[in-house]
């Protein structure tokens, strides 16, 4: 980890953990940020000065700006500073004055840094806009739940992170699965060799026939991660003309990721292979727990505990009769089904029904007594 101590409030406004922790903050971050302040107090005007530039550059970068326009705006700035070089009486505001501006200047680098490695093509909004041609979208933002369930045609399920946007079409083709994606989330791909399932992020591809990953990526951000929980993942840059050619065919190829793999990709460099965490087989319930960690194996498992697995993974509630159900035993192996597919083998080993309705998984039947 870096020495944070050392850092300016425009290194800190720079840095990648920094901006994750004010743009998308999880728990790790929120942690590790909160714990240093604590340690280093002298640091937190610092790192409000930092705070504040980010989410300047954010407000810049809701925003169409040309070079251009972005050098009118430094040089406008600039000429005001300029203006105020003559002595004040007020020399407290002059400062501030000062700090306004290098803050704004900051801000518009930070920016346009970020914009400048991601190739136009492959941002989130030109990669939806040339997919209109082909398909009837459906566009899903997730702006106010900690992660939202979208269940897709094909029995696929995708668990959307807070702040982040995907499209989707209504109807996959006969021999194609893809979405678009500018945030995080997590798949979980009903299995389909015939039709491969493919995620496009930033400039990154990722391919799978059936398989749970996540993918992240932000969009003023260069960095992607790929992260495999179980089954095989192949990773594409998307302006390598082969590596694009073997998207469009049934076989996995190329870097291919196992189960437990992540890579990071940044500036179209590719990480070497890293490891994930590792899986919880029984999550504590008072602990917030990414479905990443939590395993679906199960032997004689009571159905509470089944379902309690999947309200944390899910963050969906489970209605069901829990003196008849409660105490069914459950044996199988779900970890890598859909949440359908999940719901679906359950109910039928305890000879029960399931629905998905207003946010709720709501489970009926006589149970196994």
């Amino acid at each position: 980890m870096n020495n944070y101590t050392t850092y300016s409030p425009e290194e800190l406004a720079q840095d990648s953990y920094f901006i994750k922790w004010i743009n998308h903050a999880d728990l790790e971050a929120e942690h590790f940020w909160q714990n240093w302040l604590e340690i280093y107090p002298f640091k937190r005007k610092d790192v409000e000065l930092a705070r504040q530039m980010v989410l300047l550059a954010n407000k810049i970068s809701d925003s169409t700006f040309s070079q251009q326009e972005i050098n009118e705006l430094k040089n406008s700035i600039l000429e005001e500073i300029e203006a105020y070089e003559k002595p004040v009486k007020k020399g407290i505001y002059k400062f501030w004055m000062w700090s306004a501006a290098a803050a704004v200047i900051i801000a518009i680098g930070i920016f346009w840094n970020q914009q400048s490695a991601i190739t136009p093509e492959h941002t989130y909004a030109a990669q939806v806009e040339r997919a209109k041609n082909q398909y009837e979208l459906v566009e899903v933002f997730n702006q106010d739940h900690q992660q939202q369930v979208i269940n897709l045609a094909d029995g696929s399920s995708i668990l959307l992170k807070k702040g982040s946007k995907i499209s989707y079409p209504q109807t996959f083709t006969k021999d194609l699965r893809e979405v678009f994606l500018t945030g995080e989330a997590f798949f979980e791909i009903a299995k389909d060799p015939s039709k491969p399932f493919i995620v496009h992020a930033n400039q990154v591809i990722t391919k799978v026939l059936g398989t749970s990953f996540s993918v992240k990526t932000y969009p003023n951000s260069p960095k992607v991660s790929v992260n495999v929980k179980t089954g095989r993942v192949a990773v594409y840059l998307a302006d390598n003309e082969e590596q694009l050619r073997k998207t469009q065919n049934e076989k996995l190829e190329g870097l291919v990721l196992l189960p437990g793999e992540r890579i990071v990709v940044e500036d179209k460099i590719i990480s070497p292979i890293l490891p994930q965490m590792s899986v919880v087989a029984v999550p504590n319930n008072n602990v917030n727990v990414s479905i990443e960690r939590i395993s679906f194996e199960f032997n004689e498992t009571n159905l509470s505990e089944v379902f309690n697995r999947i309200e944390q993974a899910y963050h969906l509630d489970v209605e069901y009769d829990a003196q008849h159900l409660g105490n069914c035993p459950v044996t199988a192996s779900l970890t890598d089904e859909p949440l359908n597919q999940k719901l679906h083998l359950i109910c039928k080993a305890v000879r029960a029904n399931y629905q998905l309705k207003e946010g709720k998984i709501i489970i009926t039947g006589e149970g196994c007594q």
